[in-house]
């Protein structure tokens, strides 16, 4: 679904509305959001390979992550001015953005790394955390296209990389955590997965079920169809599929 997008010719400026093949059209084609489950998917059966290898040796698996970081950054930059691919090239193909999963990569290797402690302690100081949220804010107020691009993906990973990290680990931020942990917000971080999934055909459902009225209207049914959706896809799709996993010796949860 992905290189669907990718390698598609038509500008999603130019295209808005019309249901061509382009990320405009995602409002159009629900099942479009894969695109990025694809990149998942990818990465999903890459990085294994990495780690089998790496394991070998466990101090190489952090100069393979951090070489796999700057690569993509590389290619993304050469993608952008050298080669000029179709307009969603740079946004949805694997290539260009495999290394926004690899800082997540990257942070579970520092952290239970024989220095896990020390850069934990680093990555979630007050100052690191404050410079972390104002990139973030940054990179999305920019709206240069060439920064968007190319620099905007490695700047939001090396952020959240330590905003994750403050989140999990920070004994300062256990407010924020009991906050997250609110059974209404637990609650949809169990069904955001399938929420995720289809959420955009519910909108798309609702906005055809009510055009004409109030778009707050539409939004709410919306909302409330989605939540619904998911609900029903988490206890009726994953869960089963989930012991089912287990029967074959899967340790997730």
């Amino acid at each position: 679904m992905n290189y669907r997008y990718a390698l598609s010719t038509a500008d999603p400026a130019a295209t808005e509305g019309a249901g061509a093949n382009s990320l405009a059209s995602l409002h159009y084609m629900p099942l479009g959001l894969f695109w990025s489950l694809a990149v998942e998917e990818h990465f999903y059966f890459l990085y294994p390979l990495v780690l089998r290898r790496a394991l070998r040796s466990p101090r190489g698996l952090l100069p393979v992550i951090v070489a796999g970081i700057a690569l993509v950054f590389a290619w993304r930059c050469i993608l952008a001015g050298v080669i000029h691919p179709p307009p969603n090239y740079l946004q949805v193909a694997t290539d260009a953005r495999i290394d926004s999963i690899l800082y997540g990569a990257l942070l579970a290797v520092l952290a239970d790394g024989p220095r896990g402690q020390w850069w934990v302690d680093r990555l979630t100081r007050p100052a690191v955390l404050a410079v972390a949220v104002v990139v973030l804010l940054v990179s999305i107020a920019i709206r240069n296209e060439t920064f968007r691009d190319t620099a905007r993906y490695s700047a939001q990973g090396l952020a959240l990389t330590a905003l994750v990290a403050g989140l999990v680990f920070a004994p300062r931020l256990a407010g924020a955590r009991r906050v997250l942990e609110h059974p209404v917000l637990s609650f949809i971080g169990r069904i955001s997965y399938s929420l995720y999934i289809w959420h955009l055909f519910c909108l798309t459902i609702a906005g055809i079920l009510l055009a004409g009225r109030p778009p707050l209207l539409i939004a709410i049914v919306g909302l409330a169809l989605s939540v619904a959706t998911a609900s029903a896809s988490y206890a009726w799709v994953e869960r089963p599929m989930a012991r089912l996993r287990r029967r074959f010796g899967s340790l997730a949860r």
